[in-house]
Formats: C-alpha cells, sequence, structure tokens
C-alpha cells in the first residue's frame, strides 16, 4: 500500500495514549526511546512496539515505512511477563499499567491457564479498576469473561455470588492499587509468566519465556521444552516442526489455525533464544539492536482492540 506522509503516530501505552510526532528519518529505535522517555520508563531493553497485528516495529527502518497512513497506530508491550515482578519498575505507574494491560486482554480471551478461585479473584480486583479509572481512560468489558465459567460448569448464580464476595473482600484507593493487586494475584496463574502466547488446532494453549516452551493440553502442561534442549523450529505453512532432546531425539508437530501464527511462533522462538542465557528479573533483549529481526517473517495474529 502507498504510504503518505506521516507527521505523527499514536502509541497505546497501558491505559495511556501518547501522540508522537515524527521525520521522514525517525526510525523505530528512536520512536520507541522517545516514547520511553515521555512515559518515565528508564529500562527500554523489555520493551517493544507493535502494530494491531502484533507485528514488531522494526528498530532500524524509518517509521513511515513500516505504519500506515490511515491509521498510524502502535502498542507498547513488554516482552513478557515476570513472575518476580521489578520492583523499581513496578513504582511507576506507566509501567503497572502495562503489564495490567497485558494480563487482563490475556485473561478476556482465555489465554490464562487459572484455578476457578483465583478467576474469581481477578475478576473482582478488575471490576475495582474499571471503578476507579480515571475518567476518560479506557475500561475494559470485564462481563466478556462469563464464557469462562463454563469451563469450570458452574451456575450463573454461583458465578455471580461467588464475584461480589470477592468484590466486598477488596478496597483501593486508585485504578493503579488495584492493578498492583491484580498483577500479584495473577502470578498464581500457570501461564502468567509467558508474555508471548499462542493457540492451535492441536494444543490449547502454547507458551514462552526466557526459559523455554510451554505446551498445554486443557489445564495441565503437556510438555516442558528447555532452549538448551532444542534442536530446531521448522515452519510449513500453517505446521510447525519443532526436535528437542530429552534423553533422546524428540518431535513435537503443532497445527496453527493459520500460517501468520506459524511464523509468528518460529519467529518468537529465534527472539528468545538469543537472550535464553541471560540471568535478570527481565532478560535483556534489546530490540535497539535488531538486524537478526529485520530479515524474520513479520508476525500476524488477529487484530487488537486499542
Amino acid at each position: 500500500m502507498r504510504q503518505g506522509k506521516i507527521c505523527e503516530v499514536t502509541i497505546y501505552s497501558g491505559i495511556t495514549k501518547i501522540k508522537m510526532p515524527i521525520k521522514s528519518s525517525t526510525t523505530g529505535k528512536e520512536l520507541l526511546a522517545a516514547a520511553l522517555a515521555k512515559l518515565h520508563l528508564p529500562k527500554y531493553d523489555i520493551f517493544v512496539l507493535v502494530d494491531k497485528q502484533r507485528r514488531p516495529l522494526k528498530m532500524n527502518v524509518a517509521v513511515r515505512k513500516q505504519v500506515t497512513r490511515n491509521d498510524p497506530t502502535l502498542k507498547m508491550i513488554t516482552l513478557y511477563h515476570s513472575t518476580e515482578l521489578d520492583e523499581p519498575l513496578m513504582l511507576n505507574d506507566a509501567f503497572v499499567a502495562i503489564q495490567y494491560v497485558e494480563a487482563i486482554e490475556n485473561l478476556i480471551c482465555g489465554k490464562i491457564i487459572i484455578s476457578y478461585e483465583n478467576l474469581i479473584q481477578l475478576i473482582a480486583i478488575a471490576i475495582h479498576q474499571n471503578f476507579l479509572a480515571p475518567r476518560g481512560s479506557k475500561r475494559w468489558k470485564i462481563s466478556r469473561i462469563h464464557w469462562l465459567r463454563k469451563r469450570f460448569r458452574v451456575s450463573r448464580k454461583k458465578w455471580m455470588s461467588d464475584i461480589y464476595e470477592k468484590i466486598r473482600e477488596h478496597s483501593f484507593n486508585n485504578n493503579i492499587q488495584a492493578m498492583k493487586c491484580f498483577l500479584t494475584h495473577a502470578k498464581n496463574a500457570s501461564t502468567f509468566s509467558n508474555q508471548l502466547l499462542f493457540t492451535s488446532n492441536n494444543y490449547a494453549l502454547i507458551g514462552m519465556n526466557r526459559k523455554g516452551i510451554h505446551l498445554y493440553i486443557a489445564n495441565n502442561c503437556e510438555a516442558y521444552i528447555n532452549w538448551s534442549q532444542l534442536i530446531s523450529v521448522k515452519q510449513n505453512k500453517r505446521k510447525v516442526t519443532v526436535k528437542y532432546i530429552e534423553k533422546q531425539k524428540l518431535t513435537v508437530r503443532i497445527m496453527f489455525k493459520s500460517r501468520g501464527d506459524a511464523k509468528s511462533f518460529v519467529k518468537f522462538c529465534k527472539i528468545i533464544q538469543k537472550v535464553e542465557h541471560l540471568d535478570a528479573t527481565f532478560y535483556s533483549f534489546n530490540p535497539m539492536n535488531d538486524d537478526w529481526l529485520e530479515s524474520s517473517s513479520a508476525e500476524r495474529c488477529k487484530p487488537l482492540e486499542w
């Protein structure tokens, strides 16, 4: 699609929307650095900008070549949630909001494997957060989570009663306090630490973090593949073949719902393998130096509701 002149892009960061001016030469690296400075976020190495198809912005390419004229919109995300929340960053409201938004969106679309008790707890806290959110900020339709009760085979009456009971247990001074509480309880979910989550036809959920790949069937973790065990990851249309070693050579075949999802999975496997050896609360992948990322296939997911 032919691009027109774009002088400004919109970036959604948590519950905040910021407008950032750009020049014809402004690169993804420069835009990310400027956005982080505006949000007073000191650590750029765990953040990335993505478009509505969740395709990462290339750092060494002009922004104008990567966004459309009709909708120059991006979103800031962290590469994955940490189960050991970084205390200095948790003092930053913008960072807390980014973490919360990723977690609540994963919860609403069913990408968090969780117990019934923990789910009810999170819904109650999210309702408090919506109520306390500043006027004009985004509010999530928590009622959309009701479809999850079918997983637990509970009646609507019990479902509503349990939620109201949990709502009465909590009290917050502001929405950021509610977000922090939500993130604390979300750590109990088995997939919370997997920021990069995928669904497929033959696995309930596939998650990735700094340590490896998690393959889930229903509510149980079917397999865990450490990056050091990985031999190869290859894609053929919608199918991805993962070969790894565990006493002997083993193979996992994943059938994704689309070719774009399969490409995305392979791409992020390569991204996280690059940083697997680093020991930090958040791995120090630096999107400012991503020459290897430039040649990767763009991720295609369902459009985000911004």
